[in-house]
């Protein structure tokens, strides 16, 4: 599984009740193309969001959020980075995929 990242924003910006609403319409397509939704970010504002999935490829998480009528900006893959904690200035970074 590929993690990928998708961008949205929103004008007005999400109401809980919309969020809610867009969670019950995009899990079964997640489930049907072997998606997984892993997290995802809010600004303070609701203006904006970025959410993590772990997926077989960019196309099927798209189509999943097509099929849920899901508005988004961009889907991309990401690789993950994290301080290498055998580092003492932590200036090294380990990346998992």
């Amino acid at each position: 599984m590929t993690l990928m990242i998708v961008e949205s924003t929103y004008d007005p910006p999400l109401t809980d009740e919309a969020r809610r609403r867009d969670q019950e319409r995009l899990d079964p397509c997640l489930e049907m193309r072997g998606v997984e939704w892993v997290r995802s970010f809010e600004a303070a504002d609701r203006r904006r969001k970025i959410c993590l999935f772990r997926a077989p490829d960019a196309e099927s998480l798209r189509e999943a959020l097509r099929g849920a009528g899901l508005a988004f900006d961009r889907v991309w893959i990401a690789e993950q980075r994290e301080p290498d904690p055998a580092d003492p200035d932590r200036q090294a970074v380990l990346v998992t995929r």
